[in-house]
């Protein structure tokens, strides 16, 4: 691969029972814009282009077990997004700490885990050193 070429992430794609509830929740949840919402397939933009697109696709059978992945979303006042977060209907499973990194683990709307923490870096707006653009 040249340096001109590059790889990014695109989409990140959930498999869900609701695409239209779930692309509801989680533009809430991050700020985003619905963009697309039919039976089958909803999708999620972030309106500033800097974020994936998230996108919701059906499925008959409903999560079973813990995530192989998960979103870990960072929050410049980790309490105040946790408290919003539920008020969109996402659930707390409690705070965990780890050699000083304290974070929030939560539930979507259909259980599926995600973290809330406070950005690794001064401020979410800043990337971090080393990022791939």
């Amino acid at each position: 691969m040249s340096p001109e070429q590059t790889i990014r992430i695109g989409d990140i794609t959930f498999d869900v029972l609701s695409p239209r509830l779930m692309a509801q929740f989680w533009a809430a949840a991050l700020r985003y814009e619905v963009q697309e919402v039919t039976e089958e397939f909803a999708s999620v933009i972030d309106p500033t282009g800097r974020s994936p697109r998230c996108c919701f696709q059906k499925v008959e059978a409903p999560k079973i077990g813990k995530n192989r992945v998960h979103l870990d979303l960072y929050a410049s006042d980790m309490d105040a997004e946790v408290t919003r977060l539920i008020a969109l209907r996402a659930q707390s499973l409690g705070h965990r700490e780890d050699e000083g990194v304290i974070w929030t683990v939560m539930l979507d709307i259909e259980g599926n885990e995600f973290c809330v923490q406070p950005p690794p870096y001064p401020s979410p707006e800043i990337e971090p050193p080393n990022r791939v653009k």
